[in-house]
């Protein structure tokens, strides 16, 4: 359906950025609310990439592509926590079953692509340790804090998936003491901070 609500104000915006008017964003809105202009920006990249005009169906289209990739991650981290195909495939059969996500793909808002960076986020977080290589390590810090620092642009309810990196960060540093942790930690706040004050 058509956006409605905060939906159809930040999409609108969007789309008006596109034709050249930035009148939308700088209204009283989003004086109150600057922290959709992460999603606002979001949606002005994917309607200048499918320009096909103010249905935002590819805004939609996209949602159902990052559904996807975070059901995917998701289940990927299930495997490299517990090494258990019988835990995936419950996973698996867990996530078919749970529709509320399926009915967000027609939402146009951040909540399917921040919850899919943030899952990203988690999953390059615990690749840190996994590969062996110091170069990998710091790969995967740099990863993990770019892909939260894009979904707290999206959702400010993201942070909840940084807290958590973080705190686990912290918990890893005290007791491996190694130096991509730490740079996980800074990375991942600056690019929490940094990346909606930049927006």
């Amino acid at each position: 359906g058509a956006p409605m609500q905060d939906s159809a104000i930040v999409t609108d915006a969007a789309y008006k950025i596109t034709k050249g008017d930035w009148s939308r964003v700088t209204t009283d809105y989003f004086l109150r609310c600057p922290y959709q202009l992460g999603f606002v920006l979001y949606c002005e990249l994917i309607l200048r990439l499918f320009p096909i005009g103010d249905n935002f169906l590819s805004i939609q289209f996209v949602n159902v592509l990052l559904l996807v990739l975070a059901c995917a991650t998701l289940l990927r981290i299930l495997w490299m926590l517990t090494h258990r195909d019988s835990t995936v495939k419950l996973g698996a059969l867990l996530l078919v079953l749970c529709l509320p996500p399926v009915f967000f793909c027609t939402f146009s808002y951040g909540v399917i692509p921040a919850l899919c960076f943030s899952l990203l986020g988690v999953y390059q977080f615990l690749k840190i340790d996994r590969d062996g290589t110091l170069q990998s390590e710091w790969k995967h810090a740099l990863l993990a804090a770019l892909f939260l620092g894009i979904a707290v642009c999206l959702k400010k309810n993201s942070m909840i998936f940084f807290a958590a990196v973080m705190i686990l960060s912290l918990l890893r540093l005290l007791s491996q003491r190694k130096l991509p942790q730490l740079l996980l930690m800074v990375l991942s706040a600056l690019c929490v901070l940094g990346l909606p004050a930049a927006v």
